[in-house]
């Protein structure tokens, strides 16, 4: 239970991202056309992945750690695949290359931004 309260915000979004992904879309409006959809794919995985960053160091007394830094972007980059990949057997959605892409940029941005916008919790440690 513990981990899935640590987790809670990147767990909701993440959820939320899976049910964007495979809901029917019946109409959507073209006002940017393909780089519109590419941009809202780079700032859902932003997204995800900068609350990830966020639900790691929350309770954290450091910023991440490299291996953390690299978990975090693997993390939306297969995220991301999988998605794709799902996408592919959905009868009235496609896989896009270019949209594992973005959702690759997205991860690195949010990892990005989340390693040095979140700063350690100083919490005074008892004497």
């Amino acid at each position: 239970m513990y981990t899935f309260k640590r987790y809670i915000i990147v767990s909701t979004i993440a959820l939320a991202v899976v049910m964007l992904s495979v809901i029917p879309v019946t109409s959507l409006p073209d006002a940017g056309g393909i780089f519109l959809d590419k941009m809202v794919h780079t700032v859902m995985y932003a997204g995800l992945t900068l609350a990830f960053c966020f639900d790691l160091t929350r309770n954290s007394n450091r910023r991440l750690t490299v291996k953390q830094f690299v978990g975090v972007f693997l993390f939306g980059v297969i995220f991301g695949l999988i998605i794709e990949l799902l996408q592919s057997v959905i009868p009235y959605r496609s896989a896009d290359f270019q949209d594992c892409l973005a959702n690759a940029i997205g991860a690195f941005i949010g990892s990005c931004t989340g390693k040095y916008i979140f700063k350690p919790n100083k919490k005074v440690s008892p004497q």
